[in-house]
């Protein structure tokens, strides 16, 4: 959940309300202590060790998409089992310490989302490319979900380039 603030019109009653009253009350929390719009975003709550530890990174990105994702129907679970298997090559190949398979599995990972959104190596926003032409709309990952598992998948490929 985040909050959004921003400038607006200050909230007008009309006619008077009492402050002791349970509609009070709701009134007073709602211009007092909740003076923002909460809503949900996807934002990843990945831990990253130190050391880095790809396999434990990537373990829980696997945990993200199955559970949160999947859960907020920002992620198809039938699409969800397929990047699952390639999260589980690339944290056994991780876990083995052979790191030309673990490009080779994240770079699988990313080509499934960049199938379902073209574009998120760019970070190109939704609607139409440079050329004019639709990028199209995928049923199976929500966009914003996809960009953020690309930038995430980018930045382990980092991670393991400087170490």
């Amino acid at each position: 959940m985040v909050t959004i603030k921003g400038r607006a019109r200050p909230t007008t009653w009309i006619g008077e309300y009492e402050p002791s009253t349970p509609v009070g009350r709701q009134i007073l929390d709602l211009t007092s202590t909740n003076d923002f719009v909460g809503r949900l975003a996807v934002a990843p709550r990945i831990p990253v060790p130190i050391p880095f530890d790809a396999a434990a990174v990537l373990r829980s990105m696997q945990k993200h998409v199955d559970s949160d994702l999947v859960n907020l129907g920002l992620v198809n679970p039938g699409f969800a089992a397929e990047l699952d298997r390639w999260f589980q090559a690339a944290i056994a190949a991780a876990s083995g310490g052979n790191l030309s398979a673990v490009r080779n599995d994240l770079n699988e990972l990313h080509r499934l989302l960049e199938r379902e959104h073209k574009g998120l190596d760019r970070g190109d926003q939704e609607g139409e490319d440079t050329k004019g032409r639709d990028r199209g709309q995928s049923s199976l990952i929500d966009r914003l979900a996809a960009q953020v598992l690309a930038f995430d998948l980018k930045y382990v490929e980092h991670q393991l380039r400087a170490n």
